[in-house]
């Protein structure tokens, strides 16, 4: 077979076709980044790194835009509304965006947060109550509903991007 470019490679593979050898994915985080450094690490790093697949995980969006986080259930209850449209939703889209104008040869994926990701890395509590937090979680079917709601509308957005 002869060698094929980088997303065909991948695209191939997840579909279970022949391809001229597996594609290779490294992960990286960049922390401490602004959203300019960021894409120039990241791009810098995998054109070093020659990979197939680049994940990024938009480093600088993991914790929730809400304010006076107190670790209860009532912050997820209560959060606000986030749309494509939020500032927090557009910027990580806009940054994948720039990072794939730079690789466009490269497979790139990107990771959305979320509201239910990162209220549990926002939130103050121990590892014992963390459990209790957790376990509220899965008792309030309305903040489930809305967290399986707002993961829908995530994929949608990533989807029409």
């Amino acid at each position: 077979m002869n060698v094929i470019n980088k997303i065909e490679r991948v695209r191939r593979t997840f579909a279970g076709l022949k391809t001229d050898r597996v594609p290779v994915m490294l992960y990286r985080h960049f922390f401490d980044q602004n959203e300019d450094n960021s894409v120039n690490d990241y791009v810098q790093w995998a054109k070093e790194t020659d990979i197939d697949i680049l994940l990024v995980q938009v480093d600088g969006f993991d914790g929730l835009p809400i304010n006076n986080v107190s670790g209860s259930i009532n912050d997820f209850c209560t959060y606000p509304e986030i749309t494509k449209n939020h500032p927090f939703i557009q910027g990580q889209v806009d940054r994948v965006k720039r990072i794939f104008s730079e690789l466009k040869d490269t497979a790139i994926y990107g990771l959305l947060y979320t509201p239910y990701n990162n209220i549990k890395k926002t939130a103050k509590y121990s590892f014992e109550s963390k459990i209790n937090i957790d376990n509220e979680f899965y008792k309030e079917n309305k903040v489930i509903d809305n967290t399986m709601e707002f993961a829908q509308k995530c994929n949608d957005i990533l989807l029409e991007e």
